[in-house]
């Protein structure tokens, strides 16, 4: 059925140019102007399993509106008793945010990217995820991205940092 596996794909052992792209977007459209022949058309417009709605679905399961219900506060996974409401210590202020940066030399402790090369000061996590505990062993500096990802898998997180400060401080 589809023909453009292997050496029949454009893109076969080319580097993609402007013309191989042009040219496959044509064969692609012209061998499916009938999407119900497309290998991954499933057939119709899905019902949510809340609401019982045709409308666009992920997973096949909720539309958007049922599956936003599903994640917010408690019914999210990465809920944290809203640990993110509480205040930070008084001690936790610009001050000893920049000291650690100059600490760890103004670069990512995850993926060690220099500070001048994000496009905003590097953050100070707390390991123990612990807003309180204003430890400079207790705080690192990381990239946006890498402090975004901290937010799941918490326990793996707080040992891999806490191995990490106990070799940086000689232990």
């Amino acid at each position: 059925m589809n023909k453009l596996f292997g050496k029949n794909n454009p893109f076969y052992g080319k580097k993609h140019k402007k013309e191989t792209i042009e040219k496959f977007r044509k064969i692609h459209l012209e061998l499916y102007k009938d999407k119900t022949k497309h290998p991954r058309w499933k057939g119709g417009i899905p019902k949510c399993i809340d609401c019982g709605k045709k409308k666009k679905c992920y997973y096949g399961l909720r539309c958007r509106p049922c599956n936003d219900k599903y994640r917010i506060g408690e019914n999210n996974p990465n809920w944290q008793n809203g640990s993110s409401f509480k205040p930070y210590s008084s001690l936790f202020n610009k001050q000893l945010r920049d000291k650690m940066r100059v600490r760890d030399n103004f670069i990512c402790q995850v993926c060690g990217i220099p500070e001048l090369e994000c496009l905003k000061k590097l953050s100070i996590h707390h390991i123990d995820f612990d807003k309180l505990n204003c430890n400079e062993n207790n705080l690192i500096s990381l990239c946006s991205n890498c402090h975004s990802k901290t937010q799941s898998k918490r326990k793996q997180w707080k040992e891999y940092f806490q191995n990490k400060m106990e070799v940086y401080h000689g232990r």
